[in-house]
């Protein structure tokens, strides 16, 4: 099933990217060889996070969304490096890849039964929908952040808003989640919190830099 949903996100990043070929200066087959690579390493973020957030190599297998969070930009900053690409582009185009594809995530979450929710009001069947709660967050923020690219208005914000609403997102859903050991706080919460102000560090620093630049164009 993993292949399956792995392969759908593979096919909306092609998708995806060949909608800004002109923008990324791609072909087919280029957007093809990026839409492999990328679900390739994304497959590796996550679960290399995995390992090292359980310091288990026998963790090998599982997934950590944080994963493609934190190192993904890793391969936008080459995509966009080795291609002499806009920065700002590769990194808002890519980022709604990314998001489809750890959406996609969560459906085979679903299939596998994995990441469930605490029981809804102490009932013995009900649960807290964690999973379908997050597949909405990443619909929604789809749909906003990929009309702004298409727009032309992301101006490389997308990712950090990406970090700053998953972050926020991820510190509250936490509380409704079923872990092995129950604590109060859980590692989730560390990384989100970690996004959520990496994020605003990023968006801030490209918000000052735009408007350092938005002076110097008014004084020539």
């Amino acid at each position: 099933m993993l292949i399956i949903i792995l392969s759908i996100g593979t096919a909306f990043t092609f998708y995806w990217l060949m909608k800004f070929k002109d923008r990324l200066r791609l072909n087919w087959w280029k957007a093809l060889l990026a839409s492999l690579v990328h679900t390739v390493f994304g497959v590796l973020c996550v679960t290399t996070f995995a390992m090292l957030e359980s310091l288990r190599l026998s963790a090998f297998g599982n997934l950590s969304i944080f994963g493609a969070t934190f190192f993904m930009p890793i391969l936008f900053f080459a995509f966009a490096k080795l291609g002499k690409r806009d920065m700002a582009d590769v990194f808002d185009i890519g980022t709604i890849s990314m998001m489809f594809t750890l959406m996609c995530s969560r459906f085979n979450c679903i299939v596998t039964g994995c990441c469930k929710g605490l029981p809804l009001f102490h009932s013995a069947t009900l649960r807290w929908p964690t999973r379908e709660l997050e597949i909405i967050f990443y619909i929604v923020l789809i749909l906003i952040l990929g009309l702004s690219v298409k727009r032309g208005k992301s101006n490389g914000k997308n990712y950090p808003i990406y970090m700053i609403a998953y972050g926020a997102f991820r510190f509250i859903i936490e509380w409704v989640r079923v872990y092995d050991a129950p604590s109060f706080i859980h590692r989730a919460h560390i990384w989100a919190i970690i996004s959520l102000f990496l994020g605003i560090s990023i968006l801030a620093e490209i918000k000052n830099k735009q408007k350092k630049q938005r002076i110097k164009e008014m004084k020539k």
